[in-house]
């Protein structure tokens, strides 16, 4: 490109490669034309002594008022230097030349891109018409300065059927119409921005947004400047921060705030005051506008960290892209937090000993009095470092819930006074897997239960599994100094074997007494249209805690991939996304 702007004759084959290089992508004319304008003005610049040598040395009045014009246009655009410039204003004596010049500019570049565009036969053809030679045409419309460069793109639908692309340009007041995939973006500032599709947005200047639906994520460096992301019922002003926006169609708007401080505040239509609401948000709190502008005032807690796709994530889902398992399953697990009634989720991530990949739960993770050990995966999946809990005789291990005031049971409104989950007319859903190592050795007991202690005898309301040297699957409700037990059936006892089971819980609890249905290698978005292998009431089941645990003569049992929801269709999501379907 430059040895075509310097004058110079292509070869045949410099010549093709060039043409179809321009024809490729409207960005690559568009670079033409920008190389040519560097050239343009490089040229003009460095001939301003050549110029005013020819006309200290000429005497014609016409060729002295052609040199003084073009000095004068060259004086007209921003100089490098105070030098240049001087020197010009010394030797301009007209002044209608620039917009002429201009368009002759225009022109030019025009002409040199057609070569390019036009010269399909081989040789891009060497320019040799001059400024003088170009009738004066209409100038380029003056662009609007860019903003943004986006970074990465992952199955982004334009709505306009345009590619979106890495390293493709944004300009001020262009519309961002995605109705599908992940946008990563960087502002002009240094500020990193994630847009999740279906978004309509425009960046009204590079430190301001205009958010009209859809989610978006940002991020703000330490050397970038304050951005401000408006909705049309809400204005969002960054203190130094990360923090995401949603607008659903009913023009709600959302605010996460993941680091940092925002300031959010409502644009009221239907007030005529001139004081609008506004509420400061700090780190892990969450504010929202109604549709009519109304502002909430009740801050709430972040239900967890990934509710919005974070920039941080882009390199994961970049790395996925390209075959990490372990990105795929960071995305995965990323994915697990947004599934919406989610409440919590244990695997048993081995290089963590249990401690990742867990939501909900105490941060400590799986708790035992003896070594905790895992195995493979009962059922392989998307999470691909995760193992299972093997559990052996006599060994326990505990999955203590975080029942805290701020916790997902407590927002979900499922904590009791005494900070137990099982408050009247609320429900939870639970899935879990399970295999026994040898079903010819069920024991005294093996299976799951839900305590609110750690005495078996007295603070177990309810057990899952195998009982009294059965192999035979059953649920029992301990109700006070009773057992009431109740067998997995389905045309037959169901038996643990040596095959993976998936269970699937749901405990409705009620004022006088709690209801409990278990479905037994159902899928949980089913268990709404298959009759239950068994039911069961319990007068008052509350926990805080599960146990898993195998008892004397029983062979080990492994657990894995534990789910808590609040709806069954959360439930199915979940229990799908982790074994990859």
């Amino acid at each position: 490109m430059n040895a075509h702007f310097d004058g110079e004759a292509l070869s045949p084959a410099e010549g093709r490669r060039l043409s179809d290089w321009v024809n490729a992508h409207p960005d690559n004319a568009r670079a033409v034309v920008q190389m040519g304008m560097i050239h343009e003005m490089t040229d003009s610049i460095l001939s301003v002594p050549r110029l005013l040598d020819q006309l200290s040395l000429t005497s014609d009045p016409a060729v002295q008022r052609s040199i003084g014009e073009s000095l004068d246009w060259i004086e007209s655009r921003p100089a490098p230097g105070a030098r240049t410039a001087a020197l010009a204003r010394r030797h301009a004596p007209g002044s209608r030349w620039f917009a002429v010049s201009s368009a002759m500019l225009a022109a030019s570049l025009l002409l040199a891109v057609s070569t390019l565009l036009l010269d399909r036969g081989g040789t891009v053809a060497r320019n040799d018409v001059g400024l003088a030679e170009v009738a004066p045409q209409p100038a380029l419309p003056i662009a609007e300065p860019l903003v943004a460069t986006v970074l990465d793109v992952f199955d982004v639908q334009w709505s306009e059927g345009r590619p979106a692309y890495r390293g493709m340009h944004i300009r001020r007041l262009a519309p961002i119409d995605i109705s599908d995939g992940v946008l990563a973006l960087t502002t002009s500032t240094g500020c990193d921005v994630v847009v999740q599709g279906p978004a309509s947005l425009v960046f009204e200047d590079e430190d301001r947004i205009r958010l009209d639906r859809g989610r978006l994520t940002a991020r703000i460096s330490d050397e970038a400047a304050q951005i401000v992301v408006e909705t049309p019922t809400a204005r969002v002003v960054d203190l130094g921060t990360e923090f995401g926006v949603s607008v659903t169609d009913a023009l709600e708007t959302s605010v996460a705030v993941y680091e940092g401080v925002v300031e959010l505040t409502s644009r009221n239509s239907t007030d005529d005051s001139d004081e609008l609401q506004t509420r400061t948000l700090q780190a892990g709190r969450s504010g929202y506008v109604d549709g009519q502008g109304q502002l909430r005032w009740t801050i709430e807690t972040l239900p967890h960290e990934r509710e919005f796709i974070r920039p941080d994530e882009i390199a994961d889902l970049r790395d996925a892209r390209r075959g990490s398992s372990q990105a795929k399953e960071q995305v995965c697990f990323y994915e697990l937090q947004r599934i919406r009634g989610l409440l919590g989720f244990q695997g048993f991530d081995i290089p963590s000993g249990g401690v990742d990949r867990s939501l909900a739960f105490a941060d400590a993770g799986p708790r035992s009095d003896s070594l905790v050990r895992f195995d493979r995966d009962i059922v392989p999946g998307r999470l691909h470092s995760s193992g299972s809990l093997l559990v052996e005789e006599t060994a326990p291990v505990f999955l203590d819930l975080d029942t805290s005031p701020d916790s997902a049971f407590a927002r979900a409104g499922l904590l009791t006074d005494r900070g137990m989950v099982g408050r009247s007319d609320t429900e939870l859903w639970l899935a879990w897997r399970t295999r026994a190592t040898d079903h010819r050795r069920p024991g005294m007991y093996a299976g799951l239960s839900v305590m609110f202690g750690g005495d078996r005898q007295f603070h177990e309301p309810l057990f899952l599994g195998t009982t009294d040297n059965n192999d035979r699957l059953a649920v029992v409700a301990n109700v006070g100094s009773r057992a009431i037990v109740q067998k997995l059936v389905d045309g037959g006892e169901l038996s643990s074997g040596d095959s993976p089971r998936l269970w699937v819980l749901r405990m409705v609890f009620g004022e006088r007494a709690d209801k409990v249905a278990v479905w037994c290698d159902v899928p949980p978005g089913e268990t709404p249209r298959v009759r239950p292998h068994a039911e069961i009431l319990n007068a008052n089941l509350m926990f805080d805690r599960l146990r898993l645990g195998v008892g004397t003569d029983a062979s080990p049992w492994l657990f894995d991939d534990l789910v808590i929801a609040i709806r069954p269709d959360a439930l199915g999501q979940a229990v799908g996304l982790i074994s990859g379907e």
